[in-house]
């Protein structure tokens, strides 16, 4: 049994509840995770931070709205997006300070991978019947 810093691979993958596949490709790419981590260290400014949302309750009602537009069929577009955060805020009565920027609009799409493309219906084939 390989050794990994004197604790065994199981004992590791049991700890931290990882594959034993993911504990040897860490071991085996030693080399390159620590001059990766030396670099990171030595220049810092490349370190890139996430903040937290200062609102998640608007964020979790706006994203939850999206999902039943979506559902529906109806196109969504940012500015439906931002008047919908607001709408929110202003329901919500929260005392947080909150704007519906643009930025804040493209983060809260990179946030929740969302894409604002074109909503097309599968065409049905002719034998199928639909209610739709």
């Amino acid at each position: 049994m390989q050794y990994i810093e004197g604790t065994r691979p199981k004992e590791i993958c049991k700890q931290h509840c990882l594959n034993k596949c993911t504990v040897s490709r860490i071991k085996n790419n030693k080399e390159t995770i620590e001059s990766f981590s030396k670099k990171i260290i030595q220049s810092p400014k490349n370190i890139k931070i996430i903040s937290k949302v200062k609102v998640p309750i608007i964020e979790h009602a706006l994203y939850q709205w999206f999902l039943n537009e979506r559902l529906s069929y109806k196109p969504v577009n940012d500015e439906m997006l931002r008047l919908k955060a607001m709408e929110f805020h202003r329901n919500l009565n929260t005392d947080i300070s909150f704007t519906e920027s643009h930025g804040w609009i493209q983060k809260f799409k990179k946030r929740h991978s969302i894409r604002l493309l074109k909503i097309c219906r599968e065409k049905l084939s002719s034998g199928f019947i639909s209610s739709l």
